[in-house]
């Protein structure tokens, strides 16, 4: 995705089916204008408790994200 807009749209789509949503956050650190995290996102459906290990690396400009990445790990352990 890419813009703020579709960034939203994206996000807000996913979570309209959410009953909860749960960030947990194992790490997170900063070198200079780059944020790094890794954290286990938690959803629940009332169908399915689903979990995603995803790391997120951010580059950060004037106090906004101006580049965001993320990477999600196999499986949660």
């Amino acid at each position: 995705m890419e813009g703020r807009e579709a960034i939203i749209g994206g996000i807000r789509d996913f979570l309209s089916s959410a009953r909860s949503v749960r960030f947990e956050m194992l790490r997170s650190t900063v070198i200079g204008n780059t944020v790094m995290n890794e954290r286990i996102d938690h959803f629940d459906t009332g169908d399915d408790q689903l979990a995603f290990h995803i790391s997120g690396v951010f580059l950060v400009i004037d106090g906004k994200i101006k580049e965001w990445r993320e990477y999600q790990w196999p499986e949660v352990a």
